[in-house]
């Protein structure tokens, strides 16, 4: 499968509950043309016991076809921004025109250094305005370097021949990864349950206007699954980057990294700002 084909489980067009009742999610119906997790695992060349082979050569190959991982930050603003902005102070206005307006005054003054006065307030303004930006800059940078510890953070993948049970760092993460999840830990990135007991995932960042929990249900993971979608008791198997797992534990198997997670393609450019 291609990252684009895999971005289709997380479009919120196709996990949007449908407006007639008994009508399957969109998700789910591509969920089953893929063969449900056994056949989902396949296509990804994985396993939902013993994961990826995860040597050397195959995570680079992964890497390649689906991007490197990282969690979606918040990005900084330009030193450039930052000092624009010192200007927009109505009392920093204010004095630049009364330096404006005094220096034309000076032009017709008989001291020859009439003007020097002007010039000292617009150094002074200058001045304090390249330390603040400088300042906001600096610790803009900070928090943007304890946001990336996110991406250093621990995660439990099975990978190997054996299923061997690693902890590698999150942004250490590839496309077909079956990752362990329990409770209080954030979901490393999309991903679809494959096992799981009594999971609920907090997912109402994505959607503040109603209670989207996620939950993994049997129903829809094997050959005997039925067509109807049970949306209040089985919402979905689709987990989001960076949602929190409530209650219970599981196992999932990862579709989609980096750039072309949900949290990355449906930000927008005032959330890519950190605010003061």
């Amino acid at each position: 499968m291609r990252k684009d084909d895999l971005t289709l489980f997380f479009e919120k067009k196709n996990i949007k509950k449908p407006d007639n009742q008994g009508e399957c999610r969109v998700s789910l119906n591509i969920l089953k043309d893929c063969g449900y997790n056994h056949g989902l695992c396949r296509l990804l060349n994985s396993d939902k016991d013993t994961g990826i082979i995860g040597d050397k050569k195959d995570l680079e190959r992964r890497q390649l076809l689906f991007g490197k991982h990282s969690i979606a930050l918040p990005k900084i603003q330009t030193f450039e921004t930052l000092l624009a902005r010192q200007f927009e102070d109505s009392n920093v206005i204010f004095l630049i025109w009364t330096a404006t307006i005094y220096l034309g005054f000076s032009v017709f003054s008989p001291s020859a250094t009439a003007y020097i006065e002007s010039l000292t307030i617009y150094t002074g303004l200058l001045f304090a305005a390249l330390i603040s930006a400088l300042c906001d800059w600096i610790k803009e940078r900070q928090y943007l370097k304890l946001k990336d510890e996110i991406n250093n953070q621990m995660v439990t993948v099975y990978r190997g021949a054996y299923g061997t049970c690693l902890s590698i760092k999150i942004r250490d993460l590839v496309v077909g990864d079956i990752v362990d999840i329990q409770q209080g830990d954030r979901v490393p990135a999309d991903c679809i349950l494959i096992e799981e007991m009594n999971i609920t995932v907090d997912q109402s960042m994505y959607n503040p206007q109603e209670s989207n929990v996620a939950k993994e249900t049997s129903r829809y993971m094997g050959p005997e699954a039925q067509e109807v979608d049970n949306h209040e008791d089985h919402p979905d198997p689709f987990l989001f980057s960076d949602s929190k797992v409530m209650t219970g534990q599981g196992k999932a198997v990862v579709c989609c990294v980096g750039d072309q997670t949900l949290l990355a393609r449906n930000r927008k450019p005032k959330d890519l700002v950190i605010e003061e």
